[in-house]
């Protein structure tokens, strides 16, 4: 009997769990209704909301009937019912369970009053999680907004600095360099930060455009290193680069490419202690081209190396240093470029950071 008691148990902890975990409010109206059905062997089981989450929607239900029964008559089954309650305590939905051959106002079986009052609380906590996640996920995108709008406004007066910090070069002194010279590198630290949210939202939309073209690969490492040599050198470092062989075309959007290259040495910079050189090779293996980015440093601890690709993510959630979206929009561009992107790294041992892109055909 007791063996019996705890299986029922885990039953209707399993059922809880899965209505629980649903991943949307279809499913776990769905998994409710089947649970109840089935853990209670009644004929059919009816989940219904008073109101839907969204005003805009329908109310939201779900029926699971036993299939084996070939025609069922709703009329004359007895119902077990129990009401689904919000936060407040206010009833928002019902469970019904409908089985023939019973009297009415008796439970099913013993214990299954509380079977359905736990489905019916299982429900109600899916209900509350989806409606969260429905706001966040509206606040997710009204942020986004912003920050494209933000980011396509800041284009006009960055390029006004750019345009005035031209002309005050050419007539600047040696005494002004430096300062023309700080300008300059905050502009351009501000116009990598307009341009990623931009090709953040861009991905999120699927409107991130790689144009592919057979590229030599040399070429592009070679840009993509002299692009960083400034930022080395203020750093105390160096880019060392080996050219792959002179014929190696890849198909590639060259500026997207040189966009990931850079974001990999970048990141790879700012890691490397001062005095430390940083790496960037290309081999060809097979129908890729694999270009590495290998520095030297603390490396990264395994918790972090399976997340560094994810958006806004830092492994120093305290840094204001960026927006984290980085090597976010690398992955993405190289998935553009039918590509792969990993990392290899182990605390005190360095990193290397890797892309491989198919080669021209």
């Amino acid at each position: 009997m007791a063996e019996s008691s705890d299986k029922a148990l885990r039953a209707v902890l399993e059922a809880t769990r899965r209505i629980v975990g649903a991943s949307s409010l279809d499913e776990a109206l769905a998994q409710c209704a089947t649970s109840a059905r089935t853990l209670l062997g009644a004929a059919i089981a009816i989940v219904s909301l008073d109101e839907a989450p969204d005003s805009s929607a329908p109310p939201a239900s779900a029926v699971s009937k036993d299939p084996s029964l070939e025609a069922l008559d709703v009329q004359a089954l007895h119902w077990l019912e129990k009401d689904i309650r919000g936060e407040s305590g206010a009833r928002i939905g019902s469970l019904r369970i409908g089985a023939p051959g019973v009297t009415r106002g008796v439970m099913l079986a013993e214990g299954d009053d509380g079977v359905a009052a736990d489905l019916a609380e299982a429900a109600a906590i899916a209900i509350r999680n989806a409606a969260r996640l429905q706001a966040a996920s509206e606040a997710l995108l009204q942020r986004d907004d912003i920050l494209s709008i933000v980011a396509h406004d800041l284009r006009n007066p960055l390029n006004t600095i750019s345009m005035s910090l031209a002309l005050l070069r050419q007539d600047a002194t040696p005494r002004d360099t430096p300062q023309l010279d700080r300008i300059g590198r905050a502009m351009h630290r501000m116009n990598r930060l307009v341009g990623d949210l931009l090709d953040a939202f861009a991905l999120d939309q699927g409107r991130l455009r790689v144009t592919l073209r057979p590229e030599l690969a040399a070429g592009i490492v070679r840009e993509a290193a002299d692009a960083a040599a400034l930022t080395a050198r203020a750093l105390g470092s160096r880019i060392a680069h080996d050219l792959p062989e002179p014929d190696v075309r890849i198909a590639a959007d060259r500026d997207r490419l040189i966009q990931v290259l850079s974001a990999m040495l970048a990141n790879a910079l700012k890691f490397s202690p001062e005095g430390s050189q940083v790496r960037l090779a290309v081999s060809r293996q097979g129908d890729f081209a694999i270009f590495a980015v290998a520095a030297e440093g603390p490396g990264i601890d395994p918790a972090h190396a399976k997340r560094v690709f994810e958006r806004h993510y830092k492994a120093n959630p305290a840094s204001r240093d960026g927006a984290g979206l980085g090597l976010f929009i690398a992955r993405g561009i190289v998935e553009g470029h039918r590509g792969t992107i990993r990392i290899e790294s182990e605390p005190g041992r360095g990193t290397i950071v890797s892309v491989a892109i198919p080669l021209a055909l």
